[in-house]
């Protein structure tokens, strides 16, 4: 609501701050870890899109893999997420990072790269908003109702295998070139 409003009772008041740390998404598909020192304000009702970073999430050949994912999400209740969590961004990962590494540990590097089936955003997406065994709620009731936080959409940026495989792919792709030109 607009309006003037006390805070406290002068001379006993303060203004809650906190510092932020969040990982943001950039436009051109890379990221920046922040740390918002004395931040006195929380945006509300406002989509933001949060970097999801993960590393050596094994794929289906045990093949460890790297990446980014972009996670659009807003906060719908800002008491839970400030008061209800040490860190609402922090919780917001943990809930969600296992769900990618489930995800991409039942497929091979070459699924999930180039199979029209495997969509590691929405299926991902989708598990998240899965009602749990014994009727547990679901990741995105826990984030909403308990941390105050909405999840909007995910999307891929990239996935990357270890600078090894790639090298022993592209030695493979060149010795196939290099036998056709010959």
């Amino acid at each position: 609501k607009s309006g003037l409003y006390w805070v406290g009772i002068p001379p006993i008041y303060r203004v809650y701050d906190r510092t932020m740390k969040f990982v943001k998404a950039l436009s051109d598909g890379t990221y920046e870890k922040r740390a918002d020192p004395k931040t006195d304000f929380l945006l509300t009702g406002t989509a933001y899109q949060y970097a999801l970073l993960f590393s050596e999430a094994e794929d289906k050949d045990k093949l460890p893999l790297s990446g980014q994912m972009t996670m659009t999400a807003m906060i719908i209740n800002p008491y839970k997420a400030l008061f209800l969590v040490n860190d609402w961004f922090e919780a917001l990962v943990s809930r969600v990072l296992p769900r990618v590494r489930e995800y991409i540990s039942q497929y091979t590097y070459d699924e999930l790269i180039n199979s029209p089936d495997v969509d590691l955003d929405t299926h991902v997406f989708e598990m998240l908003g899965m009602v749990g065994l014994n009727g547990k709620p679901s990741i995105l009731s826990i984030l909403e109702d308990q941390y105050g936080i909405r999840l909007l959409a995910l999307q891929t940026v990239n996935i990357d295998p270890p600078k090894d495989y790639r090298e022993a792919t592209l030695r493979q792709f060149n010795a196939i070139q290099n036998a056709k030109a010959e």
